[in-house]
């Protein structure tokens, strides 16, 4: 039997068939004309149908009709439903670095974000999948554990409107949060493939 968290509402994936908190989810709804919809937000209204933020869940979905089974009617998938929910918590990845980029709690770039690692102040660190190996290596050892790596340097680059970053660092609150989240989603969803 799976372990459940104590704290949150808990949803049944309808790929895998797990039980697993909402921000392990994404959320898909259906339009008036049977249309899947995406609601990260968890705001549209009707039956949330949950899949586990995963490649692999995501693709069996899509591939053996679970999704209709699920809405209990015929339905119409976006032509590439991977890539759609892929696309949509990379934005929201972003946004939330951007977020915590105005709001003063995020340093970008390799001599800012080891100044705050030595004074302990991050809590979330999320280095560029294509960035050097030896330099990330360093810093996620410092992080211990808290590092999330799911963006590309030109990715990580837009909150700063720079061609590329490597190193960002967030400080502690409600934004690291809100961005280590989007951003386990999106390593999972992208499974490896940046």
């Amino acid at each position: 039997m799976d372990e459940e968290p104590d704290d949150g509402p808990i949803r049944r994936c309808v790929a895998t068939g797990e039980r697993l908190a909402v921000e392990a989810l994404l959320r898909l709804t259906l339009a008036p004309d049977g249309t899947v919809v995406s609601d990260l937000d968890h705001a549209l209204p009707g039956r949330g149908i949950y899949l586990k933020a995963e490649r692999a869940a995501v693709l069996k979905a899509m591939g053996k009709g679970v999704i209709a089974r699920a809405a209990r009617c015929a339905v119409t998938l976006p032509p590439d439903l991977l890539g759609h929910l892929t696309g949509l918590v990379r934005d929201r990845a972003v946004n939330a670095i951007a977020l915590a980029r105005r709001a003063g709690h995020a340093v970008a770039g390799y001599d800012q974000v080891a100044v705050a690692l030595k004074q302990r102040h991050l809590a979330l660190l999320t280095q560029a999948v294509d960035g050097a190996v030896e330099p990330r290596q360093r810093f996620a050892v410092q992080m211990q554990g808290s590092a999330v790596d799911a963006l590309t340097g030109e990715e990580l680059g837009r909150p700063w409107s720079r061609d590329r970053l490597v190193h960002v660092g967030i400080r502690p609150g409600g934004l690291a949060v809100r961005a280590r989240v989007e951003l386990i989603r999106l390593a999972a969803l992208r499974g490896g493939d940046e």
